[in-house]
């Protein structure tokens, strides 16, 4: 049960942080645009574990796009692209 809101003048309404007379407010839009980052490097397996690794905890969205792994003289061979969403705040 959620329960009802009552007002002043006997409506069912919930209540409302906005005072009277105050003026409306435009909503803001918030467009992404993608900012594509491509890294190629060679490391050893532990290194290269521990920086996939790490993609996960960085605090934003991020997309691999692609990731390439292959056998190289001195390690791995990595190839990756990563998409990453910018935000650009927008009045509607």
């Amino acid at each position: 049960d959620m329960g009802t809101w009552s007002t002043t003048d006997g409506t069912d309404a919930p209540p409302t942080d906005t005072p009277a007379g105050a003026p409306e407010l435009q909503p803001i839009t918030i467009e992404m645009s993608p900012y594509l980052v491509s890294a190629k490097f060679i490391a050893d397996y532990a290194r290269t574990a521990a920086f996939l690794g790490g993609l996960e905890r960085i605090d934003r969205v991020i997309d691999v796009r692609r990731l390439a792994v292959r056998p190289a003289r001195d390690g791995i061979e990595v190839e990756l692209e990563l998409e990453v969403p910018v935000s650009e705040p927008v009045s509607s």
